[in-house]
């Protein structure tokens, strides 16, 4: 979700972040509820198919 922040300010910086979420993803995913994880997984989705042609990169 920091990409989305960054996004507005430097776009550079969007891609780092999405990195970022996605290795903390991996590690604490199941801290979370399913339905929590569906949202933040549909969210990263969306923000990633804003910067990147391929959201699964």
């Amino acid at each position: 979700l920091l990409a989305l922040i960054y996004a507005r300010n430097c776009g550079a910086e969007v891609g780092k972040y999405l990195e970022e979420f996605t290795n903390e993803w991996s590690k604490a995913q199941y801290k979370y509820g399913l339905e929590r994880r569906k949202q933040m997984f549909r969210r990263y989705v969306s923000l990633s198919r804003a910067v990147r042609k391929d959201p699964f990169e």
